[in-house]
C-alpha cells in the first residue's frame, strides 16, 4: 500500500520489520530478501545510514546460516557506509560482528584484532557495556583456541565489570560462557555453579528462553557426570518452559539431549526414535546446523550398533550438511568419526583420506591436541592396512609371502575297517568314519 502511494520511506519501514520478523522465525532466505529491498529504497532516497543497517541484519541472516563469505561480503559493506556517514558506533558494531565470523573460521589472530579495535571505539564513546562484550569475546576465541587459563581471565574480568556497571544481562551470558568452559575442562561442580548463577540472573530478569537453555546446559552436565536423575529434571523443565513458549526448535534441542541421554544409558531404539523425532523439526525449520547435528547422533548410535551401512549416511549427510555450512570444525570431527566406519568396513584408503582432511582441518585452526590424536589413529590405521595387504598376499601368492615355502604333508588314508586314529577302539566305520 505503501509503495503503490509512492511513500518509499514507509515502504522500506515495512520490509525492515519483515525482515526481523522473517529473522526471528529463522526464514533467513526471506528476511534477506526484505532487508535488501528496504536497503535499495533507502538508498534511493539517501538515507544511507538506514541502508548501512539493512546491510549489517543481511550479514546476520547470512552467519545464520553459515554463508561466512556472504556475511564477511554484507558487514565489510556496511562498516565501509559507517565509515563514510563517519558513525563511529556503526563502525564497532561492524568490527565486531567482523570479529565472530573470522572466529569462527578459526581468523583467531583476525578476529582478536577486529575484537581489540571494536573495544578501543567503544572505550573512546564511553560505552562500557559494549567495551566488555569485546572481552567476553576475545574470551570465546582463547577458548577455541584451547587458552582456557587466559580464557577464564577474560571472562571473569568481564563478568566484575558487569557487577559494577549493574548489568545483570551481561552477567548471565558471562556465566554461562563460563559454564560451558568449565564443562569443556569437566570441571562439573564449577560448570554447575556457573550455570546456576546465570539462571539466578535470567529469573531475575524474567528472560524465559534463556532460562530454558541454561536447564539444557545443566541438564547436559548432569548427565556427563553420571547424574541420570538430575539430568532428566533439568531436561524436564527446560520442556516446560518451551512448551509454554510454543517454542518448537527450543522443544527439539531438548529432546536431542534426552535422545543423548538415552543413548548413554544404552537404550538404543529410544535414543534412535528420540533423534529422528527432533530432526524432523530441524529439517521443517530448515535449520541446517541442528540436522547435521542430529545427523552425526545417529551415525555414532548406529556406529555403536555395528549398522555400518546407516552409520556411515548420516555421517554423509551431516558431512555435506556442513561443508554447505562451510562449518570447519564440525567438517573435521564429522570426518574423524566416518573414518571409523570406514575402517571397520575395511576401506583403508577412505579412512586414510577423511582423516588427513580432519587433520588440515585442526592444523589450520591451531588444534594441536587434535592433531595429534589423528596422527596417532593415522599410523595405527596404516600397520592395520599393511597387515590387511600382506594377509591378501599371503592368500593369493603363497609363495611371496615372505615364509619359508613348505610341502603340503602327505596324510595316508584309514581303511574303513581300521582302527579309528582317534583312539577309541572302534572301527573308523563306526566312529569318526560315520
Amino acid at each position: 500500500m505503501y509503495e503503490s502511494t509512492g511513500d518509499a520511506k514507509a515502504a522500506a519501514n515495512q520490509w525492515g520489520y519483515i525482515g526481523h520478523t522473517f529473522f526471528a522465525a529463522k526464514t533467513y532466505e526471506k528476511a534477506i530478501q526484505a532487508y535488501e529491498r528496504a536497503a535499495q529504497l533507502e538508498e534511493e532516497l539517501g538515507e544511507t545510514q538506514k541502508a548501512a543497517q539493512r546491510y549489517a541484519s543481511v550479514g546476520h541472516s547470512m552467519y545464520a546460516q553459515r554463508k561466512v563469505d556472504l556475511a564477511l561480503r554484507s558487514f565489510q559493506k556496511a562498516l565501509n557506509k559507517y565509515k563514510e556517514l563517519g558513525n563511529p558506533e556503526g563502525q564497532a558494531a561492524q568490527l565486531s560482528n567482523l570479529g565472530l565470523v573470522e572466529g569462527d573460521q578459526g581468523e583467531y589472530a583476525q578476529a582478536v584484532d577486529y575484537f581489540n579495535q571494536a573495544a578501543e571505539i567503544y572505550r573512546e564513546l564511553g560505552d562500557a557495556v559494549n567495551e566488555t562484550t569485546q572481552m567476553v569475546r576475545i574470551g570465546h576465541v582463547r577458548r577455541a583456541q584451547g587458552q582456557y587459563d587466559e580464557a577464564i581471565q577474560y571472562y571473569k574480568d568481564a563478568l566484575n565489570r558487569y557487577q559494577s556497571l549493574g548489568y545483570p544481562l551481561g552477567e548471565g551470558d558471562t556465566e554461562m560462557e563460563l559454564g560451558q568452559l568449565y564443562f569443556e575442562r569437566k570441571q562439573w561442580n564449577a560448570s554447575v555453579a556457573s550455570y546456576q548463577r546465570a539462571r539466578k540472573a535470567y529469573d531475575k530478569l524474567g528472560y524465559q528462553e534463556k532460562t530454558a537453555v541454561c536447564l539444557m546446559l545443566l541438564g547436559q552436565v548432569e548427565r556427563s557426570r553420571g547424574q541420570v536423575d538430575a539430568a532428566l529434571g533439568a531436561l524436564r523443565q527446560a520442556m516446560e518452559l518451551y512448551q509454554r513458549m510454543d517454542n518448537s526448535m527450543g522443544l527439539a534441542n531438548v529432546v536431542s539431549q534426552m535422545g543423548l541421554l538415552q543413548y548413554e544409558q544404552q537404550n538404543f531404539e529410544e535414543a534412535e526414535r528420540l533423534y529422528q523425532e527432533a530432526l524432523e523439526v530441524f529439517k521443517q525449520k530448515k535449520d541446517p546446523e541442528g540436522e547435521a547435528n542430529l545427523a552425526s547422533n545417529l551415525g555414532t548410535l548406529y556406529y555403536q550398533t555395528q549398522q555400518l551401512d546407516k552409520a556411515q549416511v548420516q555421517f554423509e549427510n551431516a558431512l555435506a550438511l556442513l561443508r554447505g555450512m562451510n562449518h570447519p570444525l564440525g567438517i573435521a570431527g564429522v570426518l574423524a568419526n566416518l573414518s571409523f566406519v570406514s575402517e571397520d568396513k575395511g576401506h583403508y584408503g577412505d579412512a586414510h583420506d577423511q582423516l588427513k582432511e580432519a587433520k588440515q582441518i585442526y592444523e589450520h585452526l591451531g588444534m594441536s591436541a587434535e592433531v595429534d590424536t589423528i596422527d596417532r589413529r593415522l599410523a595405527a590405521l596404516d600397520q592395520k592396512a599393511g597387515k590387511s595387504l600382506e594377509s591378501m598376499r599371503a592368500e593369493l601368492f603363497p609363495g611371496l609371502s615372505g615364509g619359508r615355502s613348505q610341502a603340503p604333508k602327505s596324510k595316508s588314508k584309514v581303511g574303513r575297517n581300521d582302527p579309528c586314529p582317534c583312539g577309541s577302539g572302534k572301527k573308523y566305520k563306526k566312529c569318526c568314519g560315520m
